[in-house]
Protein backbone atom coordinates (compact mmCIF):
# COMPACT_ATOMS: atom_id res chain seq x y z
CA UNK A 1 0.00 0.00 0.00
CA UNK A 2 1.70 3.36 -1.13
CA UNK A 3 2.12 6.01 1.64
CA UNK A 4 -0.53 9.28 1.82
CA UNK A 5 0.58 11.78 0.51
CA UNK A 6 0.68 14.88 3.40
CA UNK A 7 -1.60 17.46 1.52
CA UNK A 8 -2.48 20.72 3.77
CA UNK A 9 -2.68 23.62 1.35
CA UNK A 10 -0.58 25.88 4.11
CA UNK A 11 0.75 28.28 1.37
CA UNK A 12 -2.04 29.07 -0.83
CA UNK A 13 -1.61 31.81 -3.85
CA UNK A 14 -5.12 33.93 -4.41
CA UNK A 15 -4.69 35.89 -7.43
CA UNK A 16 -7.63 38.59 -7.23
CA UNK A 17 -8.67 41.31 -9.92
CA UNK A 18 -11.53 43.05 -8.00
CA UNK A 19 -14.30 41.27 -10.00
CA UNK A 20 -17.19 39.35 -7.62
CA UNK A 21 -15.95 35.84 -8.84
CA UNK A 22 -11.96 36.53 -7.23
CA UNK A 23 -13.89 37.85 -4.09
CA UNK A 24 -15.63 34.67 -3.88
CA UNK A 25 -12.70 32.93 -4.52
CA UNK A 26 -11.11 34.95 -1.77
CA UNK A 27 -13.89 34.13 0.33
CA UNK A 28 -12.81 29.84 -0.05
CA UNK A 29 -9.04 31.12 0.28
CA UNK A 30 -9.16 32.34 3.79
CA UNK A 31 -11.54 29.46 4.80
CA UNK A 32 -8.72 27.41 3.96
CA UNK A 33 -6.12 28.67 5.16
CA UNK A 34 -7.60 29.39 8.52
CA UNK A 35 -8.85 25.64 8.93
CA UNK A 36 -4.78 24.32 8.80
CA UNK A 37 -3.64 27.83 10.15
CA UNK A 38 -1.91 28.50 6.85
CA UNK A 39 -0.26 31.43 4.66
CA UNK A 40 -2.04 33.69 2.24
CA UNK A 41 -0.55 35.54 -0.74
CA UNK A 42 -2.75 37.93 -2.17
CA UNK A 43 -1.45 38.35 -5.88
CA UNK A 44 -3.04 41.06 -7.96
CA UNK A 45 -1.86 40.84 -11.54
CA UNK A 46 -1.56 44.21 -13.76
CA UNK A 47 -2.16 43.46 -17.46
CA UNK A 48 -0.36 46.25 -19.30
CA UNK A 49 -2.44 44.61 -22.93
CA UNK A 50 -5.80 46.20 -20.62
CA UNK A 51 -3.59 49.41 -18.99
CA UNK A 52 -1.67 50.43 -21.92
CA UNK A 53 -2.11 50.49 -26.21
CA UNK A 54 0.49 48.78 -28.11
CA UNK A 55 1.69 52.15 -28.98
CA UNK A 56 2.25 53.57 -25.40
CA UNK A 57 3.99 50.71 -24.74
CA UNK A 58 6.47 50.99 -27.39
CA UNK A 59 6.82 54.80 -27.01
CA UNK A 60 7.29 53.99 -23.05
CA UNK A 61 10.33 51.68 -23.90
CA UNK A 62 9.73 48.96 -21.17
CA UNK A 63 9.05 51.91 -18.67
CA UNK A 64 5.69 51.00 -16.36
CA UNK A 65 3.75 53.59 -14.65
CA UNK A 66 4.50 53.20 -10.82
CA UNK A 67 0.64 54.14 -10.28
CA UNK A 68 -0.38 50.77 -11.88
CA UNK A 69 1.66 48.98 -8.95
CA UNK A 70 0.22 51.21 -6.48
CA UNK A 71 -3.45 51.02 -8.04
CA UNK A 72 -3.00 46.93 -7.93
CA UNK A 73 -1.62 47.36 -3.88
CA UNK A 74 -4.89 49.42 -3.06
CA UNK A 75 -7.23 47.44 -4.74
CA UNK A 76 -5.53 44.39 -2.38
CA UNK A 77 -5.89 46.51 0.95
CA UNK A 78 -9.36 45.52 1.56
CA UNK A 79 -9.16 41.74 1.17
CA UNK A 80 -5.84 42.17 3.99
CA UNK A 81 -8.24 43.51 6.39
CA UNK A 82 -10.54 40.47 5.64
CA UNK A 83 -7.80 37.76 6.99
CA UNK A 84 -7.80 36.56 10.45
CA UNK A 85 -4.93 37.28 12.36
CA UNK A 86 -3.96 33.37 13.14
CA UNK A 87 -3.31 33.09 9.04
CA UNK A 88 -0.21 34.45 7.28
CA UNK A 89 -0.43 37.06 4.62
CA UNK A 90 1.99 38.42 2.51
CA UNK A 91 0.72 40.51 -0.93
CA UNK A 92 2.16 40.99 -4.45
CA UNK A 93 1.39 43.24 -7.36
CA UNK A 94 3.00 41.91 -10.67
CA UNK A 95 3.34 43.26 -14.24
CA UNK A 96 2.41 40.64 -17.24
CA UNK A 97 0.25 38.31 -18.33
CA UNK A 98 -2.52 37.22 -15.47
CA UNK A 99 -2.17 33.65 -16.40
CA UNK A 100 1.66 33.34 -17.08
CA UNK A 101 2.49 35.54 -14.23
CA UNK A 102 0.51 33.44 -11.80
CA UNK A 103 1.29 30.27 -13.28
CA UNK A 104 5.15 31.30 -12.81
CA UNK A 105 4.48 33.12 -9.12
CA UNK A 106 2.74 29.52 -7.89
CA UNK A 107 5.58 27.16 -9.35
CA UNK A 108 8.32 29.34 -8.45
CA UNK A 109 6.98 30.61 -4.78
CA UNK A 110 6.56 26.83 -3.36
CA UNK A 111 2.96 27.14 -3.32
CA UNK A 112 0.68 23.99 -2.19
CA UNK A 113 -2.33 25.36 -4.07
CA UNK A 114 -3.81 28.60 -6.10
CA UNK A 115 -7.73 29.47 -5.50
CA UNK A 116 -8.94 31.13 -8.38
CA UNK A 117 -12.52 32.69 -8.53
CA UNK A 118 -13.83 32.03 -12.22
CA UNK A 119 -16.65 33.06 -14.26
CA UNK A 120 -17.74 29.66 -15.38
CA UNK A 121 -18.06 30.40 -18.64
CA UNK A 122 -17.59 27.13 -19.95
CA UNK A 123 -14.72 25.65 -21.79
CA UNK A 124 -15.55 26.20 -25.45
CA UNK A 125 -15.77 30.24 -24.32
CA UNK A 126 -12.88 30.13 -22.09
CA UNK A 127 -10.39 28.92 -25.10
CA UNK A 128 -11.59 31.10 -27.18
CA UNK A 129 -12.09 34.11 -24.63
CA UNK A 130 -8.35 32.84 -23.48
CA UNK A 131 -9.56 32.25 -19.94
CA UNK A 132 -6.85 33.25 -17.03
CA UNK A 133 -8.49 30.10 -15.15
CA UNK A 134 -8.83 27.71 -18.14
CA UNK A 135 -4.97 28.73 -18.58
CA UNK A 136 -4.03 28.28 -15.18
CA UNK A 137 -5.31 25.18 -14.97
CA UNK A 138 -3.83 23.69 -18.13
CA UNK A 139 -0.54 25.01 -17.58
CA UNK A 140 0.71 25.12 -14.01
CA UNK A 141 1.35 21.94 -11.97
CA UNK A 142 0.28 23.27 -8.59
CA UNK A 143 -3.18 22.52 -7.44
CA UNK A 144 -6.05 24.88 -8.56
CA UNK A 145 -9.38 24.98 -6.29
CA UNK A 146 -11.73 26.99 -9.04
CA UNK A 147 -14.54 28.41 -7.32
CA UNK A 148 -17.52 29.39 -9.22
Amino acid sequence: MAAVEDVRYRKILVPLDGSVESERGFRHAVYLASLVRGELTLLHVVDLNRKMSMLERSMAGGYVPTEFKEQGYKLLQPYTKQVPEEVGLDTMVQIGSPADVIVDVAENGGFSMIVLGTRGLGTLQDVILGGVSHSVLHHCSVPVLLVR
